[in-house]
């Protein structure tokens, strides 16, 4: 009802509100994707912020993996686990072989 007091407060016929369908189905339709989008770039970013936060953590891994490595290759280190199988470091430096 209100409807067509709108279309009488206007002159419209209800022949030109017909014709203006489609264009009022496109707008529409328009709508629908622009909120789509909107709802699909705030998934991205949030798996993008994930994504980071899990970079960092890994970052921070590596790191701690690493020192543990070096200092687990010092002399003293390696010198302290030979020892159990009887070797020893060698107190002469070794010889270097020249092939002219």
């Amino acid at each position: 009802m209100k409807f067509k007091k709108l279309l009488e407060k206007y002159k419209i016929s209800p022949a030109q509100a017909f014709f203006h369908l489609p264009f009022l189905g496109f707008l529409t339709l328009l709508g629908v994707l622009n909120i789509a989008n909107g709802y699909m770039s705030i998934e991205n970013i949030e798996e993008i912020q994930s994504l980071q936060q899990e970079i960092k953590e890994l970052r921070w891994q590596a790191i701690d993996i690493e020192s543990k490595m070096l200092s687990e290759a010092k002399e003293s280190q390696i010198s302290n686990r030979v020892s159990s199988i009887n070797l020893e470091v060698s107190k002469t430096v070794p010889k270097t072989i020249v092939i002219p």
